[in-house]
């Protein structure tokens, strides 16, 4: 697979009340991964997977074991900041994840 793009990895911090009465996270950031994109849509995810999920795009992450720092919920921005994703939902097989996200930017 062909590691096309480098992402930063954040996951959400814990929240809390600022001083105007709303509940903020801060994302903490927990590392750069390399990824091969691909577009994707729901359509694919629920026709290839069964899971019906809005998506726009397919990551692929090779790696070795379980990585336990992706999670439901976290963002994937590129280094230069033009693309953020959500992660939707996410599969591990023995040598690689496919991460399914929504592009939030």
């Amino acid at each position: 697979m062909l590691k096309n793009t480098t992402y930063a990895l954040w996951n959400k911090g814990q929240g809390s009340i600022n001083s105007h009465g709303d509940y903020v996270t801060t994302d903490i950031f927990i590392k750069n991964i390399d990824l091969d994109k691909q577009p994707y849509n729901k359509e694919l995810l629920l026709k290839t997977y069964g899971y019906d999920v809005d998506v726009t795009n397919r990551l692929f992450y090779e790696h070795y074991g379980v990585d336990e720092d992706i999670k439901i919920n976290s963002i994937l921005k590129t280094t230069d900041d033009t693309e953020e994703y959500e992660i939707r939902k996410f599969i591990r097989w023995d040598t690689y994840t496919e991460i399914f996200v929504y592009q939030i930017k």
